[in-house]
């Protein structure tokens, strides 16, 4: 998974590119989780959008929204290269 520079603490929800898999959600908790606590916030105050704009991350879709008490929402982005 690659870090998004939008977790970067500064909102409550956070943008999340290429989200694939629910493991990879579980990472983007972690991460949200180490994050809330360097800084201050309620546990579980971060909340994740995952932007779904691979085929895989679009098959998933159901279990990524599943995954995880953080997914806030789903949109659908475009990949741009």
């Amino acid at each position: 998974m690659q870090t998004s520079p939008l977790l970067c603490g500064l909102g409550q929800w956070h943008p999340h590119p290429r989200l694939e898999s629910p493991q990879e959600v579980a990472e983007a908790d972690s991460l949200l989780t180490q994050l809330e606590d360097k800084r201050g916030f309620r546990p579980g105050t971060l909340q994740i959008v995952a932007v779904l704009d691979t085929a895989k991350g679009n098959y998933d879709a159901v279990e990524i929204a599943r995954a995880n008490r953080r997914i806030w929402g789903l949109t659908w982005g475009v990949r741009i290269s």
